[in-house]
């Protein structure tokens, strides 16, 4: 780009220099000062995009270093980590154990609710066919009753 800024100004002054020779003849002048002008607005744009690409240089470098600090970050932690024991053996096998003691518990307490289930419903079975059994009267055979009890 540097390059081609350069280019540029020897023409720009080449063209002043052939200009101020060459005054005589207004076409020559014309055309001279036409290529002037668009050289120089050509240099503008190439500025504007010099400075856009610093820019977008400038943010790629942010991000990149940002990017490379993180990626360090991670590394170290994932380096502690691993240095790291995850267990002791002891504190492994003590947690098992506890864990099958909880089951244990669980297992048991179902066993006792399923026994106390089945003799709810042995009793209500019980019951039940007592129910069954029982004659039900109707209100003549209570008037009956009464009747005789009242006789006695």
């Amino acid at each position: 780009m540097e390059l081609a800024r350069k280019r540029l100004l020897i023409r720009l002054d080449s063209a002043v220099k052939l200009a101020l020779a060459m005054s005589s003849s207004r076409p020559i002048f014309k055309t001279l000062l036409s290529v002037a002008v668009l050289e120089t607005s050509g240099q503008k744009a190439i500025d504007a995009s010099m400075k856009t690409i610093d820019v977008m240089g400038d943010t790629i470098d942010k991000m990149s270093s940002d990017l490379t600090d993180k990626a360090i970050e991670s590394n170290r932690k994932a380096e502690e980590m691993a240095s790291k024991p995850v267990f002791d053996t002891q504190v492994f096998v003590e947690n098992v154990k506890k864990l099958k003691q909880h089951f244990d518990t669980i297992e048991e307490y179902r066993e006792q609710v399923k026994k106390e289930a089945e003799a709810e419903r042995k009793v209500f079975e019980e019951a039940t066919k007592d129910l069954e059994n029982m004659k039900t009267g109707k209100v003549e055979d209570f008037k009956e009753l009464k009747d005789e009890l009242s006789e006695k």
